[in-house]
């Protein structure tokens, strides 16, 4: 059994980076940071179709937010989830993939303005979500999940997976069972997502500022969804 140690060592690097920003009350810092690096990864991979595409996540987001796309959480849900769909029956039509990006960082926006505590909490599950699927793959083995999307990615190391990250988030941090539930599944389908992503335009990781782990989307893809839908949820 071998572990990529600088996947580790970066890895506790960033759980560090994460840890002193909640310490010191950086949100904000930690936010626009995480844009850049977002919208760097989107335009070194040219995750983009051309300037149309960018003035209509720049209208999407101008109306988001001085209230012409007010609509309840159930509806505002069922639009998300629409944009998803089509951004994986239209893949190469990179709009629906830059509004998703563009609503999670409305969602963490907005949740650490509500209870940044909650941000924090998907964050760390996440990390404990991805380490324990990483441990038990390699410890346990087996038949891969979806070989032709994420070959390393295990039965087994999935679902041990999915109980601890059930186990944390109902038992630890107190989520509903269901939102517990659906959390758990999102950390899997969010990694399934951007790894389908990468596959269908022939990139191997989004860039290599992470030692072990790649770019910035590589390493926050099993949250994404996670923080859009605690948002929608309180």
């Amino acid at each position: 059994m071998a572990y990529n140690l600088r996947r580790i060592y970066s890895g506790l690097l960033l759980v560090l980076s994460v840890i002193l920003s909640y310490v010191f009350e950086a949100d904000l810092v930690l936010l626009f940071t995480l844009s850049i690096f977002i919208i760097y990864e989107v335009i070194k991979n040219q995750l983009f179709n051309n300037n149309l595409s960018l003035l209509l996540v720049i209208i999407f987001f101008i109306f988001y937010f001085t209230g012409f796309l007010a609509t309840g959480n159930l509806l505002t849900l069922i639009i998300i989830l629409f944009i998803i769909f089509l951004s994986v029956y239209l893949h190469k039509l990179f709009l629906f993939f830059n509004i998703i990006l563009l609503f999670f960082i409305i969602s963490s926006y907005e949740l650490l303005g509500i209870n940044r505590d909650f941000f924090y909490m998907i964050i760390l599950a996440s990390f404990i979500n991805d380490t324990t699927a990483y441990i038990f793959g390699n410890l346990i083995k087996g038949p891969p999940i979806i070989p032709k999307i994420s070959p390393n990615k295990t039965w087994s190391g999935t679902l041990l997976s999915l109980l601890i990250s059930f186990c944390l988030m109902y038992f630890f941090f107190k989520f509903t069972i269901f939102i517990s539930f659906l959390s758990s599944i999102l950390f899997f389908l969010g990694d399934i997502y951007f790894s389908f992503i990468k596959r269908k335009n022939n990139i191997k990781d989004f860039s290599n500022i992470i030692p072990g782990h790649g770019g910035l989307l590589d390493r926050i893809d099993s949250f994404v969804f996670p923080i859009i839908l605690i948002n929608l949820s309180i």
